[in-house]
């Protein structure tokens, strides 16, 4: 659980959301904030909110959602805005 607390307070410092909820308006919120692929924002919040549900995890959905998390904080757009 320590990944998503630290992507959770990350998203609080970041973009000053409240994380209690993680339900479609925080997806929403979070997405504009981050302008991130609304399909990442949710696969990741599935993946906490199942985690948070089941208050355990197999190892490849913690892997899964490593890799959700570090695709949201990477830098590189996939697709570039185009340099004038």
């Amino acid at each position: 659980g320590k990944k998503i607390i630290f992507f959770l307070d990350r998203v609080r410092q970041k973009y000053y959301l409240d994380t209690s909820k993680l339900d479609d308006s925080f997806a929403i919120k979070l997405q504009s904030k981050s302008g991130k692929d609304k399909e990442l924002i949710d696969e990741i919040l599935i993946c906490i909110r199942d985690f948070q549900k089941l208050k355990t995890a197999i190892p490849s959905d913690l892997i899964k959602l490593n890799n959700l998390i570090e695709e949201f904080w990477n830098e590189t757009p996939k697709s570039p805005k185009g340099d004038f």
